[in-house]
């Protein structure tokens, strides 16, 4: 498993996001995120490309550090056609270059005047980016436009939940659940929402439901056994490790007890038991 898990699940991509180490971040704080496949290319309003909420100049600004300069994006040959920078770009996004991937998404719409497609894989490289203001942006006018999409409301509540507006996410989320009652990865992110909101009760019994529903997958153990953490509740949060521990490595597991909320726990052995299996 890398720092970008992918699963293919049906017809859609389902990117498994997992946050650097950085102390002011958790590695924990993982969003499932659905790249949409649109079969009938659509227009949507082609403003939103020059709207300085998504573009600043001289650069497309992903992340802090991270610009793309749109100048570079006319160095494209102009005789690519639509198709072909669309497959570039969606090239360049499934391997989690998002940078390269947004390019080549951003000449596509641009050429297209508002392709539905490129639209969608554009505000996905921007969330995969982690610059969420700009995703948010693109996915509210791709909502709007498109309210039939469920990937892109999906999407949408990964961007406020980036932006820390978790009732803005959870209020998407339980309407997709309750449409979908059965579905694993939005359970997973409405308990993320929840729990981040304070709502501890109903976010363990979604993301125990979660795990439940899609058993192979251990971020729902590895956010309960951080909340049992964060709770002093040590039985708890021993038991969802070790279960994660027979669904990941130890160098993984390791990766994972390295985040902040497991501190108080470090020094006992505790862990080390855990990655051996001799707890």
């Amino acid at each position: 498993m890398s720092n970008a898990a992918l699963a293919l699940i049906g017809s859609a991509l389902f990117i498994f996001i997992t946050a650097g180490i950085a102390e002011e971040k958790s590695p924990l704080d993982d969003l499932v995120i659905t790249i949409p496949k649109v079969a009938e290319p659509q227009q949507a309003p082609p403003d939103i490309l020059d709207s300085p909420e998504i573009f600043e100049s001289p650069g497309i600004t992903l992340a802090p550090g991270n610009t793309v300069d749109v100048e570079s994006i006319m160095e494209i040959e102009e005789d690519q056609t639509l198709a072909k920078l669309k497959s570039l770009a969606a090239v360049n996004l499934a391997s989690n270059q998002v940078y390269e991937a947004a390019r080549f998404y951003w000449r596509a719409a641009r050429r297209a005047g508002g392709d539905q497609e490129a639209l969608a894989g554009l505000a996905a490289s921007f969330l995969l980016g982690e610059d969420a203001v700009r995703a948010r942006t693109l996915y509210e006018v791709l909502v709007a436009k498109y309210p039939a999409e469920e990937e892109y409301r999906f999407n949408l509540s990964s961007s406020y939940y980036r932006l820390g507006d978790y009732k803005a996410a959870t209020g998407i989320l339980r309407k997709l659940h309750k449409e979908h009652p059965l579905d694993a990865k939005i359970l997973y992110n409405l308990a993320l929402n929840l729990l981040a909101d304070g709502e501890k009760e109903l976010g363990i019994r979604y993301m125990e439901r979660s795990f439940e529903l899609l058993p192979e997958n251990p971020f729902p153990l590895l956010a309960l056994a951080r909340t049992y953490s964060r709770e002093q509740d040590r039985g708890n949060m021993v038991k969802n490790l070790e279960k994660a521990a027979e669904l990941l490595s130890p160098a993984e597991l390791e990766l994972y007890l390295r985040d902040p909320a497991f501190e108080r726990w470090r020094g006992e052995g505790l862990f080390e038991k855990i990655l051996s299996g001799s707890l």
